[in-house]
């Protein structure tokens, strides 16, 4: 367990090409996307070819990445303007929806307060909790 290790000093680096070099060898792994970053390391265990039926694939399949249930995937600062216009998109359409569009609007919701939780978790002052009617507070 992480209590039963003592923190250690940190590694500071002494120059940006070591830091260049740390990175050279994760470098073909990495698989910068707009809504994620994709370490593709082990590509059977990539969501995107589980969902294509394709374990052995030599790349990611971006079209079918969801980058939250992704375990090779990381969701970063740079990433919050997607994350932020989709939340935006998805509270319009609940607002014009009509109410006889039950299904559509549990469906909406239900992705909308996933992808709140997502903005939440990059940068908690920029995430709210979305009501029933779509709106935030």
């Amino acid at each position: 367990m992480l209590k039963d290790h003592a923190p250690g000093t940190p590694a500071v680096l002494d120059s940006d090409q070591r830091l260049v070099s740390l990175l050279r060898g994760q470098a073909r792994y990495l698989h910068v996307g707009t809504a994620n970053l994709c370490w593709y390391r082990d590509p059977s265990k990539a969501l995107c070819n589980k969902l294509a039926g394709t374990p052995a694939a030599p790349e990611p399949k971006g079209m079918l990445c969801d980058a939250e249930r992704c375990p090779q995937s990381t969701i970063h600062d740079v990433n919050l303007p997607v994350w932020s216009d989709k939340a935006a998109t998805m509270t319009g359409m609940l607002k014009a929806l009509p109410r006889s569009q039950r299904a559509e609007r549990l469906r909406l919701q239900s992705e909308l307060n996933r992808t709140l939780k997502i903005i939440n978790t990059i940068d908690p002052r920029v995430g709210r909790t979305a009501t029933k009617d779509g709106t935030k507070k």
